[in-house]
């Protein structure tokens, strides 16, 4: 007898078996005592493998019996960008249910999860098809939870829900294990077999991506660099095989070169040979062995020469650059080169960055992307920035201040009637960078709140001593404050008892401020009550009004104050009581000596921080899923710290979707970045700066003044969006963590920093502990800025001494 004719034969007993036991059964008879057939095995005690595939087949006449498909399904990455999700089954078949609906269902990665980029999806796109089911994902476990809310949606359309579940997968590069999916329905009463389908996954190569830098290089009668800033990256290679950089536009055979010299030390074994029929220059690694920094060392390298002594300069050379890993070549990215008479005089070039800037409250930087270069002088003498459309005289303004270590000697003042605020540099002596720093850290303030948004045009001009670059322009908007609220209508509060409100702007691009520092509170009855930054304290019994007023505009709440209330002592007896009678004492059992329990250990952290806070801060930012790749961070040197952060909720990226993980961080961002990794309150001590009037990170560089971990300079001002300097950032560390408690070894001694230098204990000692690293074995670079990048990785290390988030941290880098 074959399987399947046994597999009849027991169905036939098990059916005979149940009519026989229904009929004799009494009415009463309870479940336990109701017979059931057991699973349907072969004589080998294995399962039968001619039955469907549906995994396990009990309580046949109870179950729901589900079954997929044969074969498996495959997704397959894409280059460069992530695939488009994939159906899981789109045959998946409910064989049998005693139910015409079921209440829901499960479908789960249950082999060969990978939590940080599998995803399963399911959306309801139509009611009829579909019923009333609807789908929750937990991305940690890999489950797909699907409902139907009073088990309406019918068997039909429950098939036809699951056929429409879809796998994805958000890494570019994903793991290649295949993945079992396990599909379950359930009837309200009973759940199905599990019927299960491979997923498997495939990654495409991968192919590199060149990107050339903005504006211009000018020839001026020797050779230049056709462009030191071009970047390459590849996700899943290492070595690149071959390039080309071709005069793709405007070529002149009979004057135009392009060069390559290998420096011996930076290009490893790429070689060069130039056409100069075809104004082709092909550069090759033998055996590929080059890696992509060695490669895009060599591209920055090629230069442009010309040959004629009278060169057309005219027309505007286009200078094509691709690259090849050996299977697949990269975009073609492109570069101009214009070409000057030698000995002319090129003005420089500032370029804006694209889009406009959004300006709600406090101090903003007018363009932190400008870009400011010169092709043929190292050095700028002076520039101006000029609100030209409209200028609200006296409401606005634009400032800057020289941060002492990236703007040279650059000084500004502004004159409140022109709109202009102009830059100089004594003896032209501030370098091309300085300007650039300098014109980036440029910042708007106003001090009208208008209901309506309105823009701005901000032109930037500088110039080399000789000629005037061009007129940049950025437009800026000024967003209208609509409305303002307050967290509470109403207040009940005792005599000396203090309560805290908020007060909340809102602008017309619905973003929304806390401005309950910066709007100026009153109370109708001071006798009352009294009020500042949004506590309030009770004075004596009685009911007052409290009024923000911020931006022209006013908000109100009611305030009641109740008297404390009186505890009087109880009153004494008349007579004094009899002595009691004397009690027999028992005799005292021995206390058990208790088991001591193992001391927590001792947190490095300030007492201010509380670990326990910023671990529940963690757990909740994994539930929450949040994105972990940025599209510049794949190929960077801190990719996985970045991303770790992505996932805690404690970074945001550009709008564009990048990171810009090598540009400074500023005081208001790494202040942001430190109350949100360290789950931070406000502190006993109200500390205030005269520059932070409405400033976007107001409340978060309050909360770190209140506890001591930051300070103005001696003026009172805080200068948040002047780059963090290496030394700051030290500093910062110590005022969140003993770093004495830290340090494992000697203190770290870097010979840039001299005995003298007021960070030098405390540099030495973090890097000691491993939290920070110098510039190189011997130089720490204290005055130059912390890049995004850095900040990140160093708030991770110190976080990382803490064994509980530490845990957390090897989490969610998973």
């Amino acid at each position: 007898m074959n399987n399947r004719s046994k597999y009849a034969a027991i169905i036939t007993l098990i059916w005979a078996f149940q009519m026989v036991t229904s009929s004799v059964l009494p009415e009463s008879a309870s479940a336990a005592d109701d017979p059931r057939p057991a699973a349907i095995v072969s004589e080998g005690g294995a399962a039968d493998d001619s039955s469907p595939t549906t995994n396990q087949m009990t309580n046949a006449s109870t179950q729901p019996q589900i079954a997929t498909s044969d074969g498996t399904t495959s997704f397959r990455a894409r280059d460069n960008t992530t695939a488009p999700p994939v159906f899981v089954d789109s045959n998946f078949s409910i064989m049998n249910s005693d139910t015409p609906t079921l209440s829901s269902a499960q479908v789960r990665i249950t082999s060969g999860l990978q939590s940080g980029e599998d995803l399963l999806g399911f959306v309801n796109t139509n009611t009829t098809l579909y019923g009333n089911i609807i789908g929750s994902y937990d991305s940690i476990n890999g489950t797909l939870t699907l409902t139907s809310s009073g088990a309406s949606a019918t068997i039909t359309q429950w098939q036809q829900a699951l056929r429409a579940v879809t796998y994805s997968n958000t890494a570019i590069i994903p793991n290649t294990v295949n993945r079992i999916i396990t599909f379950m329905v359930n009837d309200g009463t009973a759940t199905s077999n599990p019927a299960d389908k491979m997923m498997t996954v495939t990654t495409v190569n991968q192919t590199p991506i060149l990107t050339t830098t903005s504006g211009s290089s000018t020839f001026n009668g020797t050779a230049v660099e056709i462009d030191p800033g071009l970047t390459l990256s590849d996700l899943d290679n290492r070595t690149m095989s071959s390039a080309s950089v071709t005069i793709s536009g405007n070529f002149f055979s009979k004057e135009d070169i392009l060069i390559f010299i290998n420096d011996g030390s930076t290009m490893g074994n790429i070689t060069g040979s130039y056409n100069t029929e075809t104004g082709t220059l092909t550069l090759t690694s033998s055996e590929a062995l080059a890696t992509i920094a060695q490669w895009q060392q060599a591209l920055r390298a090629v230069t442009y020469g010309n040959t004629s002594k009278n060169p057309n300069t005219a027309a505007i050379r286009t200078i094509s650059f691709t690259v090849s890993d050996g299977i697949a070549s990269s975009n073609s990215a492109t570069k101009t080169v214009k070409v000057s008479a030698p000995g002319a005089n090129e003005p420089p070039v500032v370029t804006t960055s694209a889009g406009s800037s959004s300006y709600t409250a406090g101090t903003i930087p007018v363009d932190p992307l400008l870009s400011v270069t010169d092709p043929d002088d190292q050095t700028l003498a002076s520039g101006r920035v000029s609100i030209i459309s409209p200028y609200h005289a006296g409401k606005e303004e634009l400032q800057f201040t020289n941060d002492r270590a990236t703007m040279g000697n650059i000084s500004g003042r502004f004159d409140p009637v022109s709109g202009m605020l102009t830059l100089t540099s004594e003896s032209g002596t501030a370098t091309v960078s300085e300007w650039e720093s300098a014109l980036r850290s440029v910042a708007y303030v106003s001090s009208e709140n208008a209901p309506e948004p309105s823009d701005r045009t901000i032109r930037f001009v500088v110039s080399d001593g000789n000629d005037e670059s061009n007129q940049a322009d950025k437009v800026l908007t000024v967003q209208g404050l609509t409305h303002l609220s307050i967290s509470a209508s109403s207040l009940n509060v005792e005599v000396g008892q203090s309560s805290s409100v908020l007060l909340k702007a809102l602008y017309s691009n619905q973003t929304e401020i806390d401005v309950s520092k910066s709007a100026v509170w009153s109370a109708a009855d001071p006798a009352v009550a009294e009020v500042a930054y949004g506590e309030i304290t009770g004075k004596s019994a009685g009911t007052t009004v409290i009024t923000a007023v911020y931006g022209g505009k006013s908000e109100s709440l009611n305030l009641k104050v109740a008297a404390k209330p009186v505890v009087s002592n109880p009153s004494q007896p008349a007579d004094p009581p009899s002595a009691p009678s004397p009690v027999p004492v028992p005799t005292p059992t021995p206390t058990p000596t208790p088991t001591p329990m193992p001391e927590k250990p001792v947190s490095s952290f300030r007492a201010f921080i509380r670990a326990e806070d910023v671990a529940a801060s963690f757990r909740h930012a994994l539930a929450m899923n949040h994105p972990e790749r940025f599209a510049d961070t794949y190929t960077h040197w801190a990719a996985k710290d970045i991303a770790v952060a992505s996932r805690l909720g404690l970074v945001n990226g550009y709008g564009d979707g990048s990171f810009k993980p090598d540009l400074p961080i500023s005081r208001a961002e790494i202040s942001e970045l430190v109350v949100r990794a360290f789950a931070l309150r406000q502190g006993n001590e109200v500390v205030t700066f005269r520059d932070m009037h409405n400033h976007w990170a107001a409340a978060s560089i309050g909360i770190l003044g209140s506890n001591g971990i930051v300070k103005g300079n001696a003026s009172g001002l805080f200068q948040a969006e002047r780059s963090l300097t290496r030394a700051e950032m030290a500093q910062m560390m110590a005022n969140l963590a003993d770093l004495s408690e830290l340090t494992t070894g000697e203190t770290r001694h870097f010979a840039d920093i001299a005995d003298s230098y007021w960070a030098k204990d405390i540099i030495g000692q973090a890097a000691a502990a491993g939290l920070l690293e110098g510039r190189d074995e011997s130089r720490f670079a204290p005055n130059e800025p912390v890049t995004r990048a850095e900040a990140v990785t160093m708030i991770l290390r110190l976080l990382g001494t803490d064994a509980e988030l530490r845990s957390l941290l090897e989490q969610s880098s998973k």
